[in-house]
């Protein structure tokens, strides 16, 4: 006589296939993927440290203090990557087999609310280390794109980016992705 599956087993079974769908839902709509893509390599970075600063506004990108005293936020976020020899041919700002890193600076208004902000004018980026490549040519301002704050609660702003940079010698640098950053109050 052959055993039948009991229906509580069967039933344990369904729960935990449907616990699992859930629980991975779940997880993928929190995960905030960041990539930074030049010419033909892509690759995700971690956030390795993010800063608000309140009252505080852009300063001169080459110049020492990249935020002064000002009437709106700046958000400052530090990324890192490894890159491997084989995605980094061609570029020379990503050394092979190099712990990469790279700071991004983003103008926010005040009240801080949801909503899209231009890029140009409130944005730039700065590669760190590198003693090897000139001062000038770790700083990239943006070509194009945007930056949204998706939601902002009262330990989290959320933010969204796609947004094209170039330095002086009009190497590019891409973001894109989703990221956030502690609040500040």
């Amino acid at each position: 006589m052959k055993s039948q599956p009991s229906t509580f087993s069967l039933y344990s079974f369904l729960v935990t296939i449907v616990s699992l769908l859930v629980a991975c839902g779940i997880t993928s709509r929190y995960r905030l993927d960041l990539f930074v893509a030049s010419e033909d390599a892509r690759k995700k970075v971690d956030v390795e440290q993010t800063e608000f600063v309140r009252d505080a506004a852009l300063g001169d990108p080459f110049g020492d203090y990249k935020y002064l005293e000002g009437d709106a936020s700046v958000a400052v976020i530090t990324v890192t990557t490894r890159w491997d020899r084989l995605e980094t041919e061609r570029f020379r700002l990503l050394g092979f087999d190099e712990y990469w890193r790279c700071r991004l600076f983003l103008e926010l208004p005040q009240p801080l609310q949801e909503g899209q902000i231009v890029l140009e004018g409130s944005s730039f980026l700065q590669l760190m280390g590198r003693y090897d490549v000139e001062a000038g040519d770790k700083i990239f301002l943006p070509v194009e794109g945007s930056c949204a704050i998706d939601s902002v609660t009262s330990k989290n702003v959320f933010f969204s980016i796609e947004g094209k940079y170039a330095n002086r010698k009009e190497e590019p640098l891409e973001f894109s992705g989703q990221f956030k950053v502690k609040n500040a109050e």
